[in-house]
């Protein structure tokens, strides 16, 4: 299947804005613009990356067997980025290490793999009973707050309904709508807008842990009763949007650089802690980012996440992992 310029596009974005994100949250506390920076991003990127990764889940999904060269892979990488990170906090003299409790990319990866499972599960399921349940356990699940990180549990139940909307998705019909003009004036507008009230009310930085999905109800700063299941409601609706918003502007051409860091995304997901880790350690950077003018070091941030995925996306970098990917492609090779 040949790739398409529209997804490895907008891949590409939503990698930079992770990298960017990460970068934000060093400095939340300093300024109010780092946090309404970081309210819009947190808002689309991983909602964006896991609709992307349902709407070309199908082959797995909808097959009679279950292929474990699409699942088995994802969990090696899983654990390969634990000791990746582990490494990187010995460097840096923090010498521990959280196998259960997934944090960094281990997360994503283990997340992306449970939702590819569950959407095999459930294929022959009706699609609306799957949507809803899914919905309602997400906005349940928070209420109990033995779970922690372990197993990324509200993870998954916070990005499967994203995941399952892109499997439900045929692309080239949700690509021609999002392509059409209305819909991107629409589409910009409605970015405009959401970006306004951002900058507009950093207060909503309140509910960054509502909008990360890793947490339960009684860490947010919200009001725990019958009705919190609400807020989680109202994240679902204003995320979806934002996040189609996002996906509608995504240029449908073929943009050098940003198609080859688009066909690396995990690669530079689990290599960019890394990266920030050192970034972070540099003085001048820290000093721009304290400075009272917070525009220089939002450019900056741009710039560094920008030059980070170009690097990051080198074959030197992915040749490993797509080993790991792709081992019936390694096979067919080797014959």
């Amino acid at each position: 299947m040949s790739r398409i310029p529209k997804w490895d596009n907008a891949k590409a974005a939503l990698i930079v804005c992770v990298i960017m994100g990460h970068l934000l949250d060093s400095y939340l506390k300093e300024a109010t613009i780092y946090r309404s920076g970081f309210i819009f991003i947190y808002m689309f990127h991983m909602p964006g990356f896991f609709l992307i990764s349902g709407l070309f889940s199908k082959r797995f999904a909808d097959a009679d067997q279950m292929d474990g060269h699409k699942v088995v892979p994802l969990l090696i990488l899983c654990l390969i980025e634990n000791f990746i990170r582990y490494c990187t906090k010995v460097v840096f003299g923090d010498a521990s290490l959280t196998v259960f409790n997934l944090r960094g990319s281990s997360w994503f990866l283990f997340t992306l793999s449970a939702c590819y499972v569950i959407t095999y599960l459930v294929r022959k399921t009706d699609a609306l009973y799957v949507m809803i349940v899914a919905i309602v356990a997400a906005c349940i699940i928070c209420y109990d707050k033995t779970l922690k990180g372990y197993f990324a549990v509200y993870r998954i139940a916070n990005f499967f309904p994203f995941f399952y909307a892109g499997y439900l998705f045929d692309e080239e019909k949700i690509r021609k709508v999002l392509d059409q003009k209305h819909i991107r004036i629409l589409s910009l507008v409605i970015i405009i807008v959401f970006a306004f009230i951002c900058w507009q009310y950093p207060d909503i930085w309140k509910y960054k842990k509502l909008i990360t999905g890793a947490n339960h109800y009684y860490v947010m700063k919200l009001p725990v009763n019958v009705w919190t299941w609400i807020y989680k409601l109202a994240y679902f609706c204003i995320s979806m949007v934002i996040t189609m918003a996002v996906l509608s502007i995504i240029p449908s051409r073929r943009i050098p650089f940003a198609t080859t860091v688009g066909k690396r995304t995990l690669t530079i997901f689990i290599l960019h802690f890394a990266v920030l880790a050192c970034i972070n350690r540099i003085p001048w950077i820290e000093s721009i980012a304290l400075n009272d003018r917070h525009l220089p070091a939002l450019l900056l941030f741009a710039a560094i996440s920008i030059l980070t995925a170009l690097f990051l996306s080198l074959p030197l970098f992915s040749i490993p992992f797509q080993w790991i990917l792709h081992p019936k492609r390694r096979k067919e090779t080797s014959l």
